[in-house]
């Protein structure tokens, strides 16, 4: 198996999608479709994809038969946004279907992203800022901010109750607000290109 740079964001999405979801039916695993992990946004004028919120050259992590272990650092290095600011947050699942990208029924979005980061009932807690160390915990909006994580495991294959045979694409956007509700002009954009496999 290939070992991509880096992982967690992709995770938090991914499963995002599997904890929605997730009932009884077939067994999927999602392998990403090249060693790069995140692709930028086509739509996106001078898109650098992750990289334009995010140093994560700090995070490692161990494939292992139906899971991940991921353990690191990653810095805040969204440029243009201050502390205060309100983050929307959009994130969509496309999936390939003659040659043309069509959604999903699996989306989420919220219009204050820093107010639910950290809540226990907001799914981004289960699978990411859970992990982040208390004393770091704070929005992605502080640039240079660091989150330091806590090791843990996530598992890569769990149960669906459709056919998710195919290839995929999860869409991420992060949209900053100023005080006075005006939009910021830095939009954050990423994609990440895979293939869901039923697994054996």
């Amino acid at each position: 198996m290939f070992q991509p740079n880096w992982i967690i964001l992709s995770w938090i999405i991914i499963l995002f999608f599997i904890a929605t979801v997730a009932a009884i039916g077939s067994r999927y695993e999602f392998v990403f479709e090249n060693d790069k992990v995140f692709d930028v946004c086509p739509d996106e004028e001078n898109s650098n994809g992750v990289h334009d919120l995010f140093d994560i050259s700090g995070v490692s992590f161990e494939f292992s038969e139906g899971s991940i272990h991921i353990s690191g650092d990653l810095t805040c290095v969204w440029e243009g946004v201050e502390p205060g600011d309100r983050i929307e947050n959009r994130i969509e699942l496309f999936k390939l279907v003659r040659s043309s990208w069509q959604p999903t029924p699996f989306s989420m979005s919220t219009t204050n992203f820093c107010e639910s980061f950290f809540s226990e009932k907001y799914l981004f807690y289960q699978v990411w800022s859970k992990y982040i160390v208390e004393s770091d915990r704070q929005c992605i909006t502080t640039y240079k901010h660091v989150f330091h994580l806590l090791p843990y495991d996530i598992d890569t294959i769990l149960d669906y109750p459709i056919n998710m045979e195919g290839r995929h694409k999860v869409v991420v956007h992060f949209t900053a607000f100023d005080e006075n509700n005006q939009k910021r002009p830095n939009v954050g954009c990423f994609e990440i290109h895979g293939e869901f496999f039923r697994a054996k």
